[in-house]
């Protein structure tokens, strides 16, 4: 089975954090058993605790980031 990662750990990403984003890194990649990638991504403001996300929570520009809020606003 192939899997392709979005992001790699130290990675800067944009995150959506309801209907607003913010600049932050990955922590970590885990895939899970159904062949799902889960990205721990740090939490807004913390350099210690992440929170996962799936791949279209998060963006790597932030134009992307921007374009995506727009289409779900």
């Amino acid at each position: 089975m192939k899997i392709g990662v979005k992001a790699l750990p130290g990675t800067e990403v944009y995150a959506i954090w309801g209907d607003e984003y913010y600049k932050t890194k990955v922590q970590s990649v885990e895939v899970l058993e159904d062949g799902s990638v889960c990205y721990m991504l740090y939490d807004f403001n913390s350099d210690s605790c992440a929170t996962g996300y799936s791949e279209d929570e998060f963006y790597l520009t932030e134009t992307g980031v921007k374009d995506a809020i727009a289409q779900e606003g």
